[in-house]
Formats: structure tokens, C-alpha cells, sequence
């Protein structure tokens, strides 16, 4: 009669690949939210960056007049609107943790009679 202790080197592998495979997949879940995040955090620092170019627009009737009546497309620094006191210092864009340039622009136009702001980092 044989004595068998301990696991085949079968057993063992078969444990193993199932413990990759579980990894794996958590790492990739772990991954995908981590940029999910990312991207969230970057849409609402557009919001809010194009929100502030609105307040400040908004508080020049000269701007909102040659916007809306002359069609004019005016375009609002980021460095504009921290000297506001609209936005703070050092925006960082969670995509890649680099600091976005103050010099970046906010188009705003007017569409349908109404002032449109943009804002993109691309």
C-alpha cells in the first residue's frame, strides 16, 4: 500500500494557472477603473473650467454684447481666469498628472443666441 502525501505536480499547476487567471483579472478590473476615474475627474475639471469663463464672461456686458451681436469668438486664458480668482493654481490634468498650461484658451461663441463655452486639453 502506498503512502501519498502532498499534491501531484498536476494538481499544482492546475492551482497555479487558476491563481494567474484570477490575478490577471483583477489586475485588468483594477486598471480599467483606475481610468474610468480618470476620465470622470477630467470632465468635471472641463465643467468647471468652462463654467469660470462663463461667471466671467458674464460680468463683462461689452464681451457678452460682441459675443452675441457681433459674433465675435473671444477666447479666455486660463491665466485670466486664476487672476479672477475663478479658477486655483495649478490645474493638474488627472490624465497624465501634468500641470495644464495657463496660457490654454476657452473658446466661447455664441450658438442659437446663447454663449457657448469650450474647453479641451487636446
Amino acid at each position: 500500500m502506498k503512502n501519498k502525501k502532498g499534491f501531484t505536480l498536476t494538481e499544482l499547476l492546475i492551482v497555479l494557472v487558476l491563481l494567474v487567471s484570477i490575478s490577471t483579472l483583477s489586475i485588468v478590473e483594477v486598471v480599467t477603473l483606475q481610468n474610468r476615474s480618470k476620465e470622470r475627474r477630467l470632465n468635471e475639471l472641463i465643467t468647471e473650467i468652462e463654467e469660470a469663463a462663463d461667471i466671467y464672461i458674464n460680468t463683462d456686458m461689452e464681451l457678452v454684447s460682441s459675443i452675441l451681436n457681433d459674433g465675435k469668438e473671444e477666447c479666455t486664458t486660463i491665466r485670466v481666469l486664476q487672476e479672477e480668482g475663478l479658477l486655483k493654481r495649478n490645474l493638474i490634468n488627472p490624465m497624465n498628472e501634468e500641470e495644464i498650461s495657463n496660457n490654454l484658451c476657452v473658446n466661447s461663441k455664441a450658438v442659437n443666441g446663447v454663449i457657448v463655452n469650450t474647453f479641451s486639453l487636446e
